[in-house]
């Protein structure tokens, strides 16, 4: 039963992850949060654009990009316009500028559905990792034995564990998408 919730709990920690991953990559609100999500691909890998280059804030909603390797300078302003933000270069300078206008009521109101649809496609999945793991122990338990029923008390305690589990990571979801919620309308 410990493997049980051991695995399940990995299963949502991915769930979390990538949950997390979707929204850091929605623009809006904290500029470079979003900038540094940006995945840029380089010499054969896609790397976080944070981990590729200094992001300084700018006036007026801008940002200063100078990547650590000035080669890359090509490849992180391709990823940056493919993700629709205007990009500009001042001269030969190894550095980038990004500017990224702000948002009017209706693109707020559009991401904000996008981040509940994302939150609610994240506890989905972790009701399902839930749902999996009771049918998979109950499997397993008639794989061993096959005349042996599960106890009462045994389902009822891994039911416990997998809703406290669940009802744990669906509060770190809500959160998140608070969070996200209040920086896109501020």
């Amino acid at each position: 039963m410990k493997e049980v919730i051991q695995n399940s709990r990995l299963k949502m920690d991915k769930s979390l992850s990538h949950f997390k991953d979707n929204i850091a990559g929605l623009h809006g609100g904290n500029t470079i949060s979003v900038v540094e999500a940006v995945r840029v691909r380089y010499k054969g890998t896609a790397e976080p654009l944070g981990r590729m280059a200094m992001v300084l804030p700018q006036m007026h909603n801008n940002l200063q990009i100078r990547p650590h390797d000035p080669e890359a300078l090509k490849d992180v302003r391709r990823a940056l316009e493919g993700q629709g933000f205007s990009v500009y270069q001042s001269g030969k300078e190894e550095v980038l500028y990004v500017s990224q206008p702000r948002m009017d009521s209706g693109q707020k109101e559009k991401l904000v559905a996008e981040i509940r649809r994302l939150a609610e496609d994240a506890r989905v999945a972790i009701r399902n990792i839930r749902h999996d793991a009771r049918k998979g122990h109950q499997k397993a338990k008639k794989r061993l034995d096959p005349k042996a029923l599960i106890s009462e008390d045994d389902e009822r305690r891994l039911d416990k564990e997998l809703l406290g589990l669940v009802e744990s990571f669906i509060n770190q979801i809500d959160a998140i998408t608070e969070k996200k919620i209040q920086v896109v309308n501020s």
